[in-house]
C-alpha cells in the first residue's frame, strides 16, 4: 500500500513531464521518423526524465525548460523542419495545458470539504483519458494524412510561442496571488488558461497551410504546360540547328567550306526513334548527358508511344532523365556514371524503364522517391508529374531502388 501511494506521490509530482509525453504521441509525426528512431527517442525521453527528478528545477522555469528540451526532442527524432518541429511542440504543450487546467477546474469545482487532494488523481485521469481520445479523432487522425505541412507566416508560430509563455506565468503567478481558500477565483482563473491556451492552439491550426488535392493538380498542369512549351523550345532550337548544318553542307559541296570544319562542328548525336517528339527529346538530354560525362544508353522504339502527345512525352521521358542526370552528378566513379532507357512492348503493353546507378540511400513515400533537395517544397513534383501523365493513359507507374540501381518503370496499354 505504501509503494501505491509513493507511486501516487511521484505522478502527481510530474504530473506536466508525463502527462506532456503522452499527449506528444497524439501530436508527434510518426510519418517522418528518422534513422535509428527507437534509440533517438529513448535517449531523448529518458535525458527529460532524468532532468526533471534529478535537478529542482524552479517553477514556472520548469515548464520552459522542459518545453525546450521536448523541442529539441522532436528535432533529433524526426525529420522535420524548425517549423514543423515549433509547431508540434507547441500543440503538445498547448494540449497539456488546457487538460492539465481542465482538471484543476473541475476538481475545484466539485470537490468537497472532506476531499483529500489525492482525489484530484480521481478526477484527472478520467478528464486525460476522454480528452486524448477526442483529441485523437478530431486532430491526430486528420494531421497525419497532410504529407506537406506548411504555414502561412512563421512570424505567427514563434507569437503563439511567446502568448503560451505569458500564460504559463500568468497562471503560476495568479495561483500563488489566489491561494487556496478562494475556490471561486481559483476556477475562474483556471477557465481563462483553458481559453488561452485554446486560443493559442487554434490560431496555430489556422495558420496551417496544406497542399491540397486542388492546389496540387493545379501545379501539375502548370508543369505540364511548362514541359510543353519546353517541348516547343526544344524543337524550335533543333529545327534551326538542322537548317543550319544543312546549310553548312551546301557551302561544302560548294567548297567553301573545309570539310573538316564541318566534322568538328558534327557533335550533335542525332535519333531517329520513328517518333520525331522522342527523337527532339533525347537529342536535346544527350547533348546534357555529353556536358556532364554521363553515358546515355537507349533502345527504343518510338513508334510505340506515337498515341502520346509530344509534350507528354517530354514530361515523362524528359522528367525522367532529368531525375537521372541530377543524380548521376554526383557520382565520382566515371564507370558508373551511365543511364539506360528502354522502350519495348510486353504482350498489349508499352513498357517505358529508365535505370541510372545511385549512393545512398533513399527513402520512399507514398510509393514516391523523397527529394534530397533543399527546397523540398518546391522540388518533388518532377516525378508526381511523371505519374500524373502515366495515370492520364491509363498506365501505371512502378519506382524501386535496390541495390544502389534506381528504376523507374511506367507500364501503359497500347492503344
Amino acid at each position: 500500500m505504501r509503494e501505491y501511494a509513493d507511486f501516487i506521490s511521484y505522478i502527481m509530482g510530474n504530473e506536466f513531464l508525463f502527462q506532456l509525453l503522452l499527449v506528444s504521441l497524439l501530436v508527434v509525426p510518426w510519418q517522418h521518423r528518422r534513422n535509428l528512431f527507437p534509440v533517438r527517442y529513448a535517449v531523448s525521453t529518458a535525458i527529460i526524465i532524468l532532468v526533471s527528478s534529478l535537478f529542482n528545477l524552479p517553477l514556472p522555469y520548469y515548464y520552459l525548460i522542459i518545453f525546450a528540451m521536448f523541442f529539441g526532442a522532436v528535432i533529433l527524432s524526426f525529420d522535420c523542419k524548425f517549423g514543423e518541429a515549433l509547431f508540434v511542440s507547441l500543440n503538445t504543450y498547448c494540449v497539456q495545458f488546457v487538460i492539465s487546467n481542465m482538471s484543476y477546474m473541475l476538481y475545484f469545482l466539485f470537490s468537497q470539504p472532506n476531499w483529500q487532494f489525492e482525489m484530484f488523481f480521481a478526477v484527472s485521469v478520467p478528464v486525460f483519458v476522454l480528452s486524448c481520445a477526442l483529441f485523437f479523432y478530431f486532430y491526430t487522425l486528420h494531421i497525419r494524412k497532410i504529407s506537406n505541412l506548411q504555414f502561412n507566416n512563421i512570424t505567427v508560430l514563434f507569437s503563439t510561442a511567446i502568448f503560451l509563455v505569458i500564460a504559463v506565468f500568468i497562471t503560476y503567478y495568479m495561483q500563488i496571488w489566489i491561494g487556496n481558500d478562494n475556490n471561486a477565483l481559483r476556477i475562474v482563473m483556471r477557465l481563462f488558461s483553458i481559453i488561452f491556451g485554446c486560443t493559442v492552439f487554434f490560431v496555430n491550426i489556422l495558420n496551417m497551410r496544406t497542399v491540397t488535392v486542388e492546389e496540387e493538380k493545379k501545379l501539375l498542369c502548370a508543369l505540364l504546360n511548362k514541359d510543353k512549351e519546353y517541348y516547343e523550345r526544344a524543337r524550335i532550337s533543333q529545327e534551326k540547328l538542322n537548317t543550319k548544318y544543312h546549310d553548312l553542307k551546301q557551302l561544302v559541296n560548294k567548297g567553301e567550306i573545309d570539310r573538316e570544319y564541318l566534322k568538328e562542328l558534327d557533335i550533335v548525336r542525332s535519333f531517329f526513334t520513328g517518333n520525331r517528339a522522342l527523337d527532339i527529346i533525347l537529342t536535346e538530354k544527350a547533348m546534357l548527358c555529353e556536358e556532364e560525362n554521363i553515358r546515355l544508353i537507349c533502345s527504343v522504339d518510338g513508334k510505340l508511344i506515337e498515341f502520346m502527345k509530344p509534350y507528354h512525352i517530354y514530361s515523362l521521358i524528359g522528367n525522367a532523365i532529368d531525375n537521372a542526370i541530377e543524380s548521376l552528378k554526383k557520382i565520382d566513379d566515371a564507370d558508373k556514371r551511365e543511364l539506360t532507357l528502354n522502350i519495348e512492348r510486353r504482350n498489349d503493353m508499352c513498357v517505358i524503364s529508365l535505370n541510372n546507378y545511385f549512393e545512398g540511400s533513399l527513402k520512399m513515400k507514398d510509393g514516391l522517391p523523397v527529394t534530397t533537395k533543399l527546397d523540398s517544397d518546391n522540388h518533388g513534383y518532377g516525378i508526381k508529374s511523371i505519374r500524373e501523365t502515366v495515370k492520364s493513359y491509363r498506365g501505371e507507374l512502378y519506382i524501386s531502388a535496390r541495390n544502389n540501381m534506381f528504376t523507374i518503370m511506367a507500364v501503359i496499354p497500347v492503344r
